[in-house]
């Protein structure tokens, strides 16, 4: 689906970080690389929150995992 960076989808955007801030989750998993996008550019335009939570796509937080272990 086509996400263009406009008002209704700043709101969509703000609504899930804020969610996901919200279940106290560290990071933020997706496998969509646009969502990955426009999540973290809603994170830049609000420094306030970068420290509160991560968006990651699905693969890199498993490599991280297994790097871990």
């Amino acid at each position: 689906a086509y996400i263009s960076c406009n008002q209704d989808s700043k709101k969509l955007q703000e609504k899930k970080i804020l969610q996901a801030i919200e279940t106290g989750a560290e990071y933020l998993i997706t496998a969509c690389p646009k969502c990955i996008t426009h999540l973290n550019c809603y994170l830049n335009e609000n420094r306030e929150l970068n420290n509160k939570i991560k968006v990651i796509d699905i693969v890199s937080f498993i490599g991280q995992l297994l790097f871990l272990v």
